[in-house]
């Protein structure tokens, strides 16, 4: 039992006594009433003050307007944005359970600067097939499934040389998704890349990722 809650049997227990004495019946059961509401009273605003903290809480961040930060199983948060002239899917990911809000205003910086990110991100790709690196594998590798009608759909020639024809496939390249793993912080940022398709078929997709210091962990891609 609760100091307060002691306090108040006595204080009870007293007016009863003093009542006893001083009051008739009618006056006493009155008074008992009127004790017993305020009591009643206490419990169901303390009970009211609980559930508001109870309650959801909602964080703005830019770009992702507002989040729900309330206690969930769900791991993953997505919402469909545009950047830099650029529509794609913003996803968080996030342990099950986890405090949402300590993990988003920890990870504020990645979130804020997505922007500067995607910029840089494409950089790295054009910088990469320059290189003969994964990039220019991962073009070469398309057009060695290409068909009639895709160099049709891309309006890629195939009398000009290969090379123009990779750099056509290269700025066609669209950014599908951006990845923000909130725990992680080699894997931090994870930016999917896709050739755009005239129909819903399954295709592979090019990855560039980043570490919290914004630092590029890896290319790669689907093989398959």
């Amino acid at each position: 039992m609760t100091f307060e809650k002691l306090k108040e049997r006595i204080l009870i227990s007293k007016i009863k006594d003093w009542c006893a004495l001083n009051l008739d019946k009618c006056t006493i059961f009155s008074l008992l009433i009127f004790l017993s509401f305020i009591g009643c009273h206490r419990v169901t605003n303390l009970n009211a003050s609980k559930s508001n903290l109870a309650g959801p809480t909602m964080i703005h961040l830019k770009y992702f307007g507002l989040v729900d930060c309330s206690d969930d199983p769900t791991t993953m948060w997505q919402k469909r944005v545009t950047i830099d002239d650029q529509k794609f899917y913003l996803e968080l990911n996030y342990p099950k359970h986890a405090d949402k809000k300590s993990l988003l205003l920890m990870n504020q910086p990645s979130l804020e600067a997505l922007e500067d990110i995607v910029r840089k991100s494409r950089k790295s790709l054009k910088r990469n097939f320059k290189k003969n690196g994964i990039v220019h594998e991962f073009i070469v590798s398309k057009f060695e499934k290409f068909k009639h009608e895709d160099y049709e759909f891309y309006e890629i020639d195939q009398k000009q040389s290969s090379h123009k024809n990779e750099v056509i496939l290269l700025d066609a390249i669209e950014l599908s998704q951006v990845g923000i793993f909130l725990v992680d912080s080699e894997n931090h940022l994870c930016l999917n890349y896709r050739l755009p398709k005239k129909d819903n078929t399954a295709q592979n997709e090019l990855f560039v990722k980043y570490n919290r210091d914004f630092e590029l962990k890896e290319i790669s891609y689907d093989k398959y």
